[in-house]
């Protein structure tokens, strides 16, 4: 398994950030990675690839409080809790994966658009206190418990849906 990560642009294939300190978690597909930085302009589309693949899992707390990560465009398999923790200078997502763990975007509180595809469940406060957040389109089978809880701002909001856990929307605009 490699130790370090390069992000690729799926669209273009131009290199975006780089990343030391990766390594295994789980299993074959979670990635954990701590140092990263931009390499050149442009927007991280891909925070985990390996190979050019991006049919893996995103390992729990893998970019948690990163501060440099501003748009994330990804087509993954799955994204774990606590993934993208408390990364505040976040601003847009643009996200299709099987699911997004517990927790997987609380705190990140930069975030304005989030636009999600989501074939299974988002995990129970996967995006609360996500105080910027104003736009949300999304797709899913499941939202969890507390799922956008105190999203203060949240106005637009489009909804294909077929659960809703308990208070999925307390707290919000």
């Amino acid at each position: 398994f490699p130790t370090s990560l390069t992000a690729i642009d799926n669209k273009a294939s131009s290199t975006v950030w780089t990343c030391s300190q990766c390594s295994n978690v789980n299993n074959e597909n979670d990635v954990f990675c701590t140092n990263c930085s931009k390499k050149k302009e442009g927007q991280a589309t891909s925070a985990a690839t390996k190979e050019g693949h991006v049919n893996l899992s995103i390992g729990s707390y893998a970019f948690s409080g990163c501060s440099s990560l501003s748009e994330i465009d990804l087509n993954i398999d799955a994204i774990e809790g606590y993934a993208f923790y408390g990364c505040t200078s976040i601003k847009k997502l643009k996200i299709e994966a099987s699911s997004i763990g517990n927790n997987a975007f609380q705190g990140c509180s930069g975030l304005i658009d989030a636009d999600l595809i989501i074939e299974g469940s988002i995990g129970n406060q996967a995006f609360s206190q996500c105080t910027s957040m104003t736009d949300l389109h999304l797709t899913a089978s499941v939202i969890g418990n507390q799922a956008f809880q105190s999203c203060t701002l949240l106005s637009n909001v489009i909804l294909n849906v077929k659960k809703i856990g308990n208070q999925a929307f307390s707290d919000c605009g």
